[in-house]
């Protein structure tokens, strides 16, 4: 699955809206402000889900696990955007924390997207980073 270690800088320039055809991205941001989980992360993942085309079948956004308070309120906006932009053919939305203790993360984002929770695509677990999934096993 491709796989993109995004900045705001690169999402300013990226063209992702030609990324046409696209079924399957990663979107890494646990390198991120030096790995503390913060709004910026959110915003990034928004304003990525803004320019890349619909075509997505799945999409896995890995972040930092945030702390258990202050509760972030912004996971709602991406399931707006991706409501908005109808990925409707989306089989698979999922969430990653890189902490295997994330219940409060899972809980939050399954309140704030309830409606990709209940079309089924949806999951949120802790997953591994694979080095063939980023190319580095070929360097």
């Amino acid at each position: 699955m491709p796989s993109v270690f995004p900045s705001a800088a690169f999402c300013d320039r990226a063209r992702l809206e030609c990324l046409t055809g696209l079924q399957c991205l990663t979107i890494d941001t646990c390198y991120l402000d030096g790995s503390q989980f913060s709004s910026t992360h959110i915003k990034l993942f928004a304003s990525i889900v803004e320019k890349i085309p619909s075509t997505l079948k799945n999409l896995c956004f890995r972040f930092p696990t945030p702390s258990t308070s202050p509760r972030l309120e912004e996971w709602h906006r991406i399931g707006e955007l991706l409501q908005r932009r109808r990925f409707s053919q989306s089989t698979e939305l999922m969430f990653s924390p890189t902490q295997p203790s994330y219940g409060h993360v899972e809980k939050w984002i399954r309140e704030d997207l309830s409606a990709f929770e209940e079309r089924g695509v949806l999951s949120v677990r802790h997953t591994e980073p694979v080095l063939e999934d980023w190319g580095w096993d070929q360097m």
